[in-house]
């Protein structure tokens, strides 16, 4: 659901160990548990979208050169 703010709630559980290593962490660091998940999970997505279009774009460059050497080739015939 999306807030007026334009920011949307998510929800997410732990495991009883996962949330005493947070909090010992975000203690240790001194830094807001929300503030820390939201961070650390925004980085995340940032590096793997990161990896998504660098694979599409790997991709979308061979599906290219495929043409382009498709088209080589048909020119080559037709010149025989």
């Amino acid at each position: 659901m999306a807030e007026p703010s334009g920011k949307v709630k998510r929800g997410v559980s732990i495991s009883a160990k996962t949330n005493e290593d947070l909090v010992e962490l975000c203690e240790t660091l001194g830094v807001n548990i929300h503030s820390y998940m939201v961070n650390e999970i925004a980085k995340a997505i940032q590096r793997d979208r990161l990896t998504l279009s660098l694979t599409k774009n790997q991709q979308d460059t061979m599906v290219n050169m495929e043409k382009i050497f498709e088209e080589a080739m048909r020119r080559a015939q037709s010149d025989e």
